[in-house]
């Protein structure tokens, strides 16, 4: 673990570090260890702080996947949390749900709410956006909200995994809908699962675009209403020194003509079309 974090450092990459296996967060493949004493399982939680708080690479810690499936109580990852911040309180800790409705249980025991919506082939892309809008309203100001797109399909009950369109449309969907994060999930790595390299690909084309427009996504002065006229169409509007930015998602299978209505904004003019050059 400790390469892993150098090279990432190296390379300029931050690390969500995952804690799953001492933190008693629950998941996929998190290895619990039923048979050591509560406080042997503290004494590993805070070895893995204490070795990696001040660690270049570290972006924030990870202590429980899905713990609303998985029988993991509040209380339990509160006692986890507290035991963290006391270590380390500059780096934020992190949850994520399967089930958004019951996030705010969980409340005091993390600094950043997390979901997972994969809804492909099973549901329609609009689950996202439901998810984000839930999250939000749950629980902003106090804590901010990412989305976990998926990035994976072919087995399990994910007949697919999306197309390079679902994935686009899914991770614009998020930030339409008040996300301040993404982070994708895949479960064991490129051509197995994901296969598609293509859909991979237009994962790393989003973070340079996204990239791109964040001094308008976290820095801006006014976000005016917005109105469609299509009900497929979502959209969301930034001002940020004088510029707007308009992001619009068509959550549809086919092209649209629609009509966007920003609120009480005086302009006439041509718009820009980013990385479309026209």
């Amino acid at each position: 673990r400790k390469a892993y974090m150098d090279r990432c450092a190296v390379l300029g990459m931050k690390v969500h570090y995952q804690l799953l296996s001492v933190a008693g967060g629950g998941g996929v493949n998190s290895a619990r260890d039923s048979e050591s004493t509560a406080g042997e399982k503290k004494q590993m939680l805070m070895d893995e702080i204490l070795t990696f708080r001040d660690h270049p690479a570290l972006l924030a810690w990870y202590i429980s996947d899905e713990p609303d499936g998985q029988g993991v109580t509040p209380d339990s990852l509160l006692i986890t949390y507290r035991t963290i911040k006391e270590l380390d309180p500059y780096h934020p800790v992190t949850i994520v749900f399967m089930t958004p409705s019951r996030a705010a249980e969980y409340r005091d025991a993390m600094d950043i709410v997390m979901a997972d919506p994969y809804p492909v082939p099973n549901s329609p892309v609009t689950e996202v956006s439901e998810w984000a809008e839930q999250l939000h309203a749950t629980f902003y100001p106090e804590k901010p909200v990412w989305i976990v797109p998926q990035a994976f399909g072919g087995a399990e009950w994910w007949k697919r995994e999306p197309t390079s369109g679902e994935i686009r449309v899914m991770t614009y969907l998020a930030i339409i809908h008040r996300a301040s994060g993404i982070q994708y999930f895949i479960r064991h790595g490129l051509n197995r699962f994901p296969k598609s390299q293509a859909m991979w690909a237009e994962c790393g084309s989003m973070a340079l675009e996204i990239a791109e427009v964040a001094p308008f996504l976290f820095f801006s002065a006014k976000q005016p209403g917005i109105r469609t006229s299509a009900e497929p169409i979502h959209a969301r509007a930034w001002m940020n020194r004088g510029e707007i930015l308009v992001m619009v998602a068509n959550t549809s299978s086919a092209p649209m003509s629609f009509e966007v209505k920003i609120e009480n904004i005086d302009f006439s003019g041509e718009a820009d079309v980013f990385y479309e050059n026209r």
